[in-house]
């Protein structure tokens, strides 16, 4: 088991949200209430504008970052 966390951060580096999803253990979380899941929103709540985005997956000393692009 470890303490999993989601950051999402803008090209320019810049932390858009972090989502704490708890303590998690090894496995697949598939439905909307298990799974991590983001509103489109910033941390103060505003929508963020389309465009690709990076989130980083952290999990104990596990991180991993990856690409994503918001269409609306």
């Amino acid at each position: 088991r470890a303490v999993v966390e989601i950051r999402i951060y803008s090209l320019a580096g810049h932390l858009i949200r972090s989502i704490e999803l708890g303590e998690r253990g090894p496995g697949s979380y598939l439905t909307r209430k298990e799974a991590a899941h983001w509103d489109g929103k910033d941390d103060e709540g505003k929508e963020v504008s389309r465009g690709i985005y990076l989130y980083q997956l952290r999990a104990g000393p596990y991180i991993s970052t990856r690409k994503m692009i918001i269409l609306k």
